[in-house]
C-alpha cells in the first residue's frame, strides 16, 4: 500500500498490497486504520490470505467497505467468486463503488453484493450505529427486540434480514468470514444447515465472549474443530480456545472453525507474514 489520493466526500482511494484499489472513509475507524497502517486486522487478513484457494466461493458477512472482500477476490482468482453481505447504507455505498473498480481486474474473482444483514431468521431488523460518526460503520450492530445497544445512536436503520442457508448460490463455501459486532451466533444459527452438512470448509468469526460461548457452541456442535487466532510481531499464533486469555477488543478477537483441521494448521503454521506490509516480514513467504 500505499499511496493515497484525495476523493470527494472525505474519502481516499488506496492501492492495497494485493493489487486492488479500495476507497475508504478516513473518518471511519476501519478507513483510518487502513490509511494509518496500510492494513486492517492483520490477524484475520493473514488468516484469510492463507486459507482461501483459487476457485473458492467465499462469503464476507459484514463486508463493510470491502477490505476483506477485496482480499478474497484477489485470492479466489477469476475462477472463484465472493458474496459480500453489508446492510449499512453508507458502507454499502462505498462497497458498491469499490466492487465496480475491481470488475476490470482480470486476476480478481467476481464479487456479488447483498444489501442484507444475515441472521437466524428472515424479515426486518434494526441496525444501530456505534454512537459516534467516527465509528458509525465500523461498529454498527443489530438491535435485540427493538432495543438499541448501550451507547448506540438513538436512530435505528431498518434493514432486511436473511439466513445464509436460504441465500441462492451458497451450496458450498470455501471460507466464510463473519464480523457483525456481537450478532455472530445468530449468523451461525442461520447457516445451521450448511454447517451440519459440512458444506462450509472454514469459518473465521469474531467473538468477544468467554469460551465456551453461544457462537462457539454452534460450530462445535456441528462438528467443526475450533482454533483461537492470535498474532504477535512475527506472525500468526494458533491457540486452544480454552487458553486464548485476554485479547485486544479492537479490531477484535477471532476464531477459526474448520472441517479440515490438518489443512488449516499446515496453512497457518508457518511464522512470518505472507501479506506484504504486515510486520517486519522475517521468514515471510510470498504467495
Amino acid at each position: 500500500m500505499h499511496r493515497f489520493r484525495n476523493h470527494d466526500g472525505g474519502t481516499q482511494v488506496a492501492s492495497l498490497s494485493w493489487g486492488l484499489p479500495l476507497e475508504v472513509d478516513t473518518g471511519d475507524a476501519i478507513g483510518f486504520s487502513i490509511v494509518a497502517g496500510g492494513v486492517f486486522d492483520p490477524c484475520v487478513t493473514e488468516t484469510l490470505h492463507r486459507l482461501i484457494d483459487p476457485g473458492d466461493v467465499v462469503a464476507d458477512v459484514g463486508a463493510n467497505l470491502g477490505y476483506m472482500s477485496s482480499l478474497a477476490a484477489a485470492r479466489v482468482g477469476p475462477e472463484g467468486r465472493v458474496l459480500a453481505f453489508e446492510p449499512h447504507p453508507r458502507a454499502y455505498e462505498l462497497l458498491e463503488r469499490n466492487v465496480s473498480r475491481w470488475r476490470d481486474v482480470e486476476s480478481a474473482g467476481a464479487v456479488e453484493l447483498r444489501r442484507v444483514a444475515l441472521s437466524d431468521a428472515a424479515g426486518e431488523g434494526e441496525l444501530f450505529s456505534g454512537g459516534t460518526a467516527e465509528f458509525d460503520m465500523a461498529v454498527a450492530s443489530l438491535g435485540d427486540e427493538g432495543a438499541a445497544p448501550a451507547g448506540a445512536a438513538s436512530e435505528a436503520i431498518k434493514v432486511q434480514l436473511a439466513r445464509l442457508d436460504e441465500i441462492p448460490g451458497v451450496e458450498r463455501l470455501g471460507v466464510v468470514k463473519i464480523d457483525v459486532e456481537g450478532h455472530e451466533a445468530s449468523v451461525l444459527r442461520g447457516a445451521g444447515g450448511l454447517l451440519e452438512s459440512g458444506a462450509i470448509r472454514d469459518v473465521v468469526f469474531e467473538d468477544h465472549d468467554d469460551y465456551p460461548s453461544e457462537a462457539t457452541r454452534v460450530v462445535e456442535d456441528a462438528g467443526y474443530e475450533l482454533i483461537s487466532l492470535d498474532n504477535d510481531l512475527w506472525g500468526l499464533r494458533l491457540v486452544a480456545p480454552k487458553d486464548r486469555g485476554e485479547v485486544a477488543a479492537w479490531p477484535g478477537p477471532s476464531y477459526l472453525a474448520t472441517r479440515e483441521p490438518d489443512r488449516a494448521r499446515q496453512r497457518l503454521g508457518g511464522r512470518g507474514w505472507r501479506v506484504k506490509g504486515i510486520g517486519p516480514g522475517l521468514g515471510t513467504r510470498r504467495s
